[in-house]
């Protein structure tokens, strides 16, 4: 957690003083898409090193995250998520969720997807508790949600965020299906890093 929250320079200063089996398992309690923020920072050999050194699933998530261009979805996007099949009860979702004790950002747009992960619709925590709890997800799930491709440069995200006023943006690829989503915050901070760029 506080790797997380550490400036690039002071992340990689501890991941280069620290032994790379020590590094991977840090990398790998991280979400991927923080972890892939990393690696992307420092030299490819030492980052290859790191991926080998880590568990195959971690590794390969974090491999696929690191294809994306830094400034598009794929690249901004987390691929730490909640789907849910649309004929689940709101009593099976929310018993599911207690279960799994998820991140206050992965809660902010839950998704419903049928075969391969094709996303099918959306719904948020209010209509988990307004509902009754023998109410099927496809009774109350949106579904013509708003979603971005994965190749979409940020300032398409930027616009869709602001227009919408979305927490967070489902992001699918070219077959409409599920790799993860876009969070508000990691929008903001990337167009601040980009602003400061600019200015230097």
């Amino acid at each position: 957690d506080v790797l997380e929250e550490m400036e690039p320079q002071t992340q990689i200063h501890i991941i280069e003083s620290l032994p790379v089996d020590k590094v991977a398992d840090l990398l790998e309690k991280m979400p991927a898409d923080e972890a892939a923020d990393i690696l992307d920072e420092i030299e490819d050999d030492k980052a290859e090193l790191l991926l080998r050194e880590m568990d195959s699933e971690s590794s390969k998530e974090i491999r696929e995250l690191l294809e994306y261009p830094d400034n598009s979805a794929g690249g901004l996007m987390t691929t730490d998520v909640f789907s849910f099949k649309p004929g689940l009860t709101v009593g099976e979702v929310i018993s599911e969720l207690r279960q799994k004790k998820p991140e206050p950002s992965e809660l902010y747009t839950l998704f419903v997807t049928e075969e391969n992960d094709r996303l099918v619709g959306t719904f948020d925590l209010r209509d988990l508790v307004v509902s009754e709890p023998e109410t099927h997800l496809n009774q109350i799930m949106r579904s013509d949600p708003v979603f971005l491709f994965d190749n979409q440069k940020i300032d398409d995200i930027a616009e869709t965020i602001s227009k919408y006023n979305l927490l967070a943006v489902p992001v699918v690829d070219r077959d409409n299906l599920l790799q993860g989503m876009v969070v508000v915050d990691d929008v903001v901070e990337d167009l601040i890093n980009k602003r400061r760029t600019y200015k230097r």
